[in-house]
């Protein structure tokens, strides 16, 4: 991730809310998130304020 030119993180959503034993980076680390649903709007929110693109 250090050397990628762009971060894409791709999650089904049946793992929104849910706690990992590993972190991999934090938001500001992603930049883009490709999922099958939309996560709530919270979750929405804090995706779009550290400037993360939401496709589904």
């Amino acid at each position: 991730m250090q050397q990628a030119a762009r971060v894409i993180l791709a999650v089904d959503s049946s793992k929104f809310g849910r706690r990992a034993p590993v972190r991999l980076a934090s938001l500001a680390d992603i930049d883009a998130l490709v999922t099958d649903e939309l996560p709530d709007g919270r979750l929405v929110a804090l995706l779009r304020e550290h400037g993360v693109s939401i496709h589904c």
